[in-house]
């Protein structure tokens, strides 16, 4: 479900509509659920690996890129979304060679304007890597052979490469044909460490390196300096706090300390690696100045979890706007009966530097959903603005934020 804020003089206007994808309109004819999920396994289904196109909803991320907005997931095909009425309109103008490629959730935009994205098949062991040029049209694509390739969530580029970092998870292959869902499937396997593979974007030569053992999902930011790749990224020890997400669904959630900030180093001329933490907070969903994608940067937008956050309550309850030479941080905590969800950040134009964070949030006694404004230079002092709905939405994912003028 992808759902729309517009924010204009007189107010805010929401509107939620489900994306039409095959999986969407089978089971709506059917009356039931026919395909299992990314966490959940349907009797009788088909298994996911068999089908994993129809089991695409289309719900972790949506994306604008050449005038076109895309709905995206991690294992399927893109579908392209009208950004006035959510309709869905079919596949993106450019194709891609290998239809239904795996096209992830994550793509990123180079300075030059074109996107760069991967797809991870874990049966075959591919890791498939996308090029669109600015204008829209598919111009290069490779698979790399990636021995017990992790499943990957997110990456990042530089102004060179593509950095992959492979969290020490692998995908028990028989399980998943067996039937079980994609999460069932994965298995901690430490023994792998933490693999980094550095793409060259332009022969998609490969360097490997390794890190200690742990999981990631989401990346920061990466850029080059001098003789080694830095990049940042929200590190959790072990799957722990994956695991108990899931018991949400049984109503029997613990909380496990999630990721927190780290910074990992590799040197492009012998692959040795090291990291260190930057922010010992539970964090994640960094967001950063599309500008600074795949260059040094100073500022980062993260959602935290506070130490004294209930253990049977799930998800973040503040704000933070953290900088990472400093360590300084601007905080706003919501309070422990909300679950703050992805805040973005906002300029005033495409070359000014963010000015505001905007974002929702649940609250839970009020079982309202709330969008919030933020000034990042007094962040901690509240929002500057919010619009409360008078009904809660479902927990969401990823969005951007468009200028009315692009839409």
């Amino acid at each position: 479900m992808v759902q729309r804020f517009t924010l204009t003089e007189q107010g805010v206007t929401h509107h939620g509509r489900c994306v039409a994808t095959a999986k969407y309109l089978a089971e709506e004819a059917a009356g039931r659920m026919l395909f299992s999920g990314f966490g959940t396994a349907i009797d009788q289904a088909p298994p996911t690996a068999e089908r994993i196109e129809a089991s695409n909803p289309a719900n972790i991320n949506i994306v604008r890129f050449a005038d076109e907005y895309l709905a995206l997931w991690e294992a399927g095909a893109p579908y392209r979304i009208d950004p006035r009425t959510l309709e869905t309109l079919g596949a993106p103008s450019w194709p891609l060679d290998r239809p239904p490629a795996p096209f992830s959730a994550h793509p990123k935009v180079a300075r030059d304007g074109a996107l760069w994205n991967f797809g991870v098949d874990p049966l075959n062991d591919v890791l498939h890597v996308y090029r669109i040029g600015a204008d829209g049209k598919s111009a290069w694509t490779h698979a790399l052979h990636v021995d017990q390739v992790a499943p990957i969530h997110d990456f990042a580029i530089t102004e060179r490469h593509l950095v992959f970092l492979l969290p020490s998870i692998t995908c028990n292959k028989s399980r998943l044909m067996a039937g079980a869902s994609f999460a069932e499937s994965c298995q901690w396997s430490p023994q792998f460490g933490m693999r980094v593979l550095i793409v060259s974007q332009s022969d998609a030569s490969v360097r490997e390196s390794q890190l200690p053992a742990g999981c990631v999902f989401h990346v920061a930011n990466a850029w080059e300096a001098r003789d080694e790749i830095v990049v940042d990224y929200m590190r959790s020890a072990n799957p722990s706090s994956l695991l108990a997400g899931w018991s949400v669904m049984a109503g029997e959630y613990r909380h496990a300390r999630g990721a927190a900030l780290t910074r990992a180093r590799v040197a492009l001329s012998n692959g040795s690696g090291s990291q260190a933490q930057l922010i010992d907070h539970d964090a994640e969903f960094p967001c950063i100045h599309v500008a600074d994608t795949g260059c040094e940067y100073q500022h980062l937008l993260c959602i935290e979890r506070t130490p004294d956050r209930a253990a049977n309550v799930p998800g973040y309850d503040q704000l933070a706007y953290v900088d990472t030479r400093s360590g300084g941080r601007r905080v706003y905590h919501f309070g422990g009966d909300w679950l703050v969800e992805e805040h973005l950040l906002v300029t005033a134009s495409e070359s000014s530097a963010p000015r505001w964070a905007i974002g929702t949030a649940l609250d839970a006694c009020a079982r309202q959903t709330v969008l919030s404004v933020f000034d990042l230079s007094t962040l901690e002092a509240g929002p500057i603005a919010q619009a409360r709905l008078p009904y809660a939405l479902p927990l969401g994912l990823h969005g951007t934020f468009v200028p009315s003028a692009f839409v």
